[in-house]
């Protein structure tokens, strides 16, 4: 019988594990490249004020494009927003629902553009919500207008600049501070940037290996932590799939933000190029928001009215906080292809009536996706927004100050 002899190593390598293969996940676009991305975001609210049922709701659709300026050694890039159309729909408890669109009415069948009038009255039967035409023009302050930021390597977004100016014009046009900053402050704007990069990974991953992101913030006056988990499901040579779980909670102890208002200390000495000479300059241009972990807020260009619903939420606790969802990178650019996300959590605030406690269970979904070819730029014909469902208060004679918008998710 004759018996074969196999050389050690060979067994060697037939026993040993294969090595998973691993890609790297990271912002790798190019100076000049330029994508166009449609962002989708429905948040509703039902609310409880003591014995009063409630629901609030708000249909937000952005179209804009997200254009790499420079890339530095690093990684690091600047990026160009260009935000081309924001259409969208809110219903307000008691007061009605608004519709408006950033694109011009709808021709009619002469031709002619038509004319949107503006009531006396805001349009809502003098009961103070702005009407959709009045929205819209405070709205156009930040269609057309090109706002910068600084993403690193991971889409982690470092600053943005612009948005200060385009919201103290948009709120000298009317549209009521509080209806404005609920659809575009400094926060909104630094979120599209961030919908187009993704939250990536530092070190190459195999598939099933998974990476985590912290987010602690302020959202519409609410201290909130997140903390995501991120696993490659699996990639091609085009993209790479990534699920998306986590949680949403209170956060505790002071906000970094806080740190960033007017008297307090500041941090940014310790930041590398913290120091830089255009800023000692008159009318140097000045970051909207850094963000060390994502963090941003619009209080200082908030109204009276907006400033009493953010202290409501100060004190606000957030239970049952939870995030599902996917994402496609591509492994091209390193940018977002797709992304679906949903959010729930239930909060309890003292209620605006003063005394006892309202609760608002509060769902969201948020759709990106690159736009198709003419989604990029402004049509003519209004997208139909599917309006939230309303529930009147079982006491219409009551009328409570409007809570405050919640967040509905990254």
């Amino acid at each position: 019988m004759n018996h074969v002899t196999l050389p050690l190593f060979v067994f060697s390598v037939l026993l040993a594990p294969i090595a998973a293969q691993k890609v790297a996940l990271k912002q790798t676009a190019k100076q000049g490249t330029a994508v166009a991305f449609v962002v989708k975001n429905n948040v509703n609210q039902a609310i409880d004020l003591g014995g009063q049922q409630m629901d609030m709701g708000q249909n937000m659709t952005h179209h804009f494009t997200v254009m790499v300026a420079t890339v530095a050694a690093d990684g690091t890039c600047t990026v160009d927003l260009n935000i081309s159309r924001i259409v969208g729909s809110m219903e307000m408890p008691m007061m009605g629902s608004i519709d408006f669109d950033t694109n011009p009415p709808a021709a009619g069948k002469d031709g002619k553009e038509a004319k949107e009038e503006e009531p006396e009255d805001g349009g809502m039967g003098g009961m103070g919500l702005p009407s959709g035409a009045s929205i819209r023009t405070a709205l156009l302050s930040f269609v057309g207008k090109t706002f910068t930021a600084k993403v690193d390597p991971q889409g982690k977004v470092l600053e943005v600049t612009g948005v200060a100016e385009a919201l103290e014009q948009a709120k000298s046009k009317g549209g009521g501070g509080m209806v404005i900053s609920n659809i575009m402050d400094k926060d909104a704007v630094l979120q599209l940037v961030e919908h187009a990069f993704g939250d990536l990974p530092k070190d190459d991953k195999a598939v099933g290996e998974s990476w985590t992101g912290t987010e602690t913030k302020k959202r519409k006056g609410m201290p909130m932590k997140s903390l995501t988990t991120m696993t490659l499901n699996k990639f091609d040579g085009e993209v790479a799939e990534v699920a998306i779980v986590g949680t949403i909670a209170s956060a505790s102890g002071p906000s970094k933000l806080d740190a960033a208002k007017p008297g307090a200390a500041k941090p940014d000495a310790a930041k590398p190029d913290a120091a830089k000479p255009d800023a000692a300059k008159p009318g140097a241009a000045k970051p909207d928001a850094a963000k060390p972990e994502n963090q941003t807020e619009g209080d200082d260009d908030d109204d009276d009215e907006t400033d009493q619903a953010r202290q409501v939420m100060e004190n606000a606790k957030i239970e049952n906080g939870k995030i599902s969802g996917s994402m496609l990178i591509s492994r091209k650019d390193g940018l977002v292809v797709r992304s679906e996300q949903k959010t729930s959590m239930e909060i309890t605030a003292p209620s605006p009536m003063g005394g006892g406690e309202m609760t608002i269970s509060v769902t969201s979904t948020l759709l990106i996706e690159r736009a198709k070819p003419g989604e990029e730029k402004p049509v003519t014909t209004p997208v139909p927004v599917n309006k939230p469902v309303k529930v009147e208060p079982k006491d219409a004679a009551a009328k409570p100050a409007t809570p405050a918008k919640a967040a509905g998710g990254k």
